[in-house]
């Protein structure tokens, strides 16, 4: 044969061995393996597995492992039971879900140390009203009685010390002592708004948390402010329900406007907005009112109720609404609601409550005894709903619950504190909690504050997980 035939033969067999390696190669790419021992081609999907701290062994099913975390590998589609453990730690468990050609993330795993240091930072005879600033670095609460006062603490170290804000006013011969009963921190963690009686007489006070310097805004403006609020952006800006309909303080200018809205029955901050549940003759619609005072109308017709638990977040560009009639116990949850193309879906029944997590790709829905978590990041990545649902015993009573971050919760069950994902699993019980108290993660710190309550006092107490 001649040579051309020969360099014409090696050519077709370079390009169909560049065709058939590119081919496997893209095959590769979309998980696909062949399985030599059973003679198969076998369609795969990568896991991967990340953990606080790193270095925590893997194992899959009942097979002993080596690979520590950060950990990735390659599985045929199917369920399979990750066990993930570190010497002085928690372990984890897991069941996942493989899908071939795509990848199962599992890199929100906190793995909690066994030695557990607690830490006394105030104890006193009875502590209420805690809350805590929304980044997490400030700490206020109310103690009644003789000592009492509005406090507050830096979390940034657990060395600091209690500072008494406001000191309430003593009993006289003519009349009672005045009562704390309220407070609420303003965004930029600035200012508190401090709720009191006297005489009968309810009373609010703005106070400045750097020096405690107050001012009475009952005696200055002669309003009821008892459902006074900071707006989200400044807190200068106050808002409440007055008998006419929402109105709103501007405390630099120490002006107060007239009826933005009226017929309103709550309200709740959203951003720079006013979120607000106004009665018609119609019946209940759920309204906007913007920083410029411009209304708009969100919700046309809501379920009749006596009242509604009412949360917002923002999540991706979306803007996110999650709404609970306190008369059906149906949550439903809003995308995009200042737009035109606002949609609903209802995603819970039987539950009272609503919180969002940290990142807001998880709305949670619960009641005192399941917690409903609808997935938003899965739910647009699938184009289908994604949810997770846990149930309790008629005994279980969740009177409180947070999130610790993007994935985990923290719930007051009973009188006890427990550490969970948001799908329930890997729940541990991390001691006793007062009940009805809100536990409340740390900023920049892995550690939790929660209130401790003893026949004899109140404490609080700082557990943390280093």
């Amino acid at each position: 044969m001649s040579r051309s035939f020969f360099i014409l033969m090696g050519y077709l067999a370079l390009t169909a061995l560049v065709i058939l390696t590119t081919v496997a190669l893209v095959a590769y790419g979309q998980g696909f393996s062949y399985d030599v021992a059973h003679n198969r081609l076998v369609h795969n999907g990568l896991v991967i597995i990340s953990t606080q701290p790193s270095g925590a062994i893997v194992k899959v099913e009942s097979k002993s492992g080596t690979k520590k975390t950060p950990y990735h590998a390659t599985f045929e589609a199917g369920d399979y039971r990750f066990h993930v453990a570190k010497a002085g730690f928690e372990s984890w468990s897991k069941v996942l879900h493989v899908i071939a050609s795509q990848v199962t993330l599992a890199e929100y795993i906190v793995l909690l140390p066994k030695d557990r240091p607690q830490t006394i930072i105030d104890r006193r005879v009875q502590i209420t009203n805690e809350t805590i600033s929304r980044d997490h670095r400030h700490m206020a609460y109310l103690v009644p009685g003789t000592g009492g006062g509005l406090y507050t603490l830096d979390l940034s170290n657990t060395s600091n010390r209690p500072v008494r804000l406001y000191q309430p006013t003593a009993a006289t011969a003519e009349i009672p002592a005045e009562v704390l009963t309220n407070l609420s921190w303003s965004d930029d963690a600035s200012h508190l708004l401090l709720g009191s009686t006297l005489a009968a007489v309810h009373t609010v006070r703005l106070v400045t948390a750097s020096d405690g310097i107050q001012i009475n805004l009952t005696d200055k403006y002669h309003f009821d402010f008892t459902s006074l609020v900071f707006s989200g952006r400044d807190w200068r800006q106050l808002y409440w329900i007055s008998p006419d309909g929402i109105r709103r303080l501007d405390a630099t200018a120490q002006t107060v406007t007239g009826i933005l809205a009226d017929k309103a029955s709550q309200f709740i901050i959203a951003g720079d907005r006013i979120l607000y549940v106004q009665t018609s003759d119609l019946g209940e619609s759920l309204g906007s009112l913007d920083n410029r005072d411009h209304k708009q109308t969100i919700v046309q017709a809501l379920v009749k109720s006596p009242s509604y638990d009412i949360k917002y977040e923002s999540y991706q560009g979306q803007d996110l609404l999650a709404i609970v009639p306190a008369a059906n116990g149906i949550g439903t949850l809003y995308t995009n609601i200042f737009s035109l193309d606002i949609s609903s879906k209802a995603v819970a029944t039987n539950v009272a409550h609503i919180i969002f997590s940290t990142d807001s790709h998880l709305a949670t829905f619960y009641s005192s005894n399941q917690i409903f978590s609808y997935d938003l990041e899965q739910s647009g990545l699938l184009s289908r709903s994604v949810s997770a649902h846990v149930s309790y015993g008629s005994g279980a009573e969740i009177s409180q619950l947070s999130y610790y971050d993007g994935y985990h919760l923290l719930t007051n069950q009973n009188g006890r504190l427990h550490f969970m994902e948001y799908d329930g699993q890997n729940d541990i019980d991390l001691g006793p909690v007062a009940t009805g108290t809100i536990p409340y993660r740390v900023a920049d710190q892995r550690a939790i504050i929660e209130t401790l309550m003893t026949s004899q006092n109140s404490a609080l107490n700082i557990i943390s997980f280093k």
